[in-house]
């Protein structure tokens, strides 16, 4: 019994020291999130693509926020640049053009920002269209982690959003992608 005590105790000291432990080990190996403000109770730790419509996936989240809704924007990145992306100050977070696949927000999109939780499932879709710093379509997504983000802006009641400096509500981290696998038979 002492032997197993002494076991137990020696791991724990271990785990303590490397920083690791059970209670916080995602199911999915996922790291913790690199941003989650007050205004984000949570992100869903996968994003769905659907069978049928390999250019769209669904984030699932659950927010808040007051005053008017300016904006909300969430995108979906991958690929080895994503992975590899060393963070600066004007730009913390990968961006689109490091990325080979990419999904995002339709322009337009405005958050219902009336003080209460909302729990929303969200469509991203693939950017097809290049920039300059990339200038071909984005591929699709495919199963494994990505680097997810979502913000939603808003000013207080009354005030001129053109004038006013919006209030931000975020989540940046991974999730992981998870896509069906179609399978073809040949008769």
């Amino acid at each position: 019994m002492k032997k197993g005590l002494a076991a137990a105790s020696v791991a724990a000291i271990a785990t303590a020291m490397l920083g690791v432990g059970t209670s916080t080990a995602s199911a999915h190996d996922l790291p913790e999130p690199l941003e989650q403000t007050a205004g984000i109770a949570w992100f869903g730790d996968k994003a769905h693509v659907k069978a049928h419509r390999p250019d769209e996936a669904v984030v699932s989240v659950r927010y808040k926020c007051e005053g008017v809704g300016v904006h909300l924007w969430a995108s979906l990145k991958q690929g080895p640049g994503v992975r590899s992306y060393e963070p600066t100050a004007e730009r913390p977070y990968p961006p689109s053009d490091v990325s080979r696949a990419w999904y995002e927000t339709p322009e337009g999109v405005v958050p219902t920002c009336d003080g209460t939780y909302h729990t929303f499932h969200y469509t991203v879709s693939r950017a097809t269209t290049g920039s300059e710093t990339h200038p071909d379509a984005w591929e699709r997504l495919w199963r494994g982690k990505a680097f997810a983000q979502f913000v939603v802006f808003s000013v207080p009641e009354g005030a001129d959003p053109a004038t006013t400096p919006p209030t931000r509500e975020a989540f940046a981290g991974w999730v992981r992608v998870m896509k069906p696998r179609i399978y073809s038979s040949h008769h």
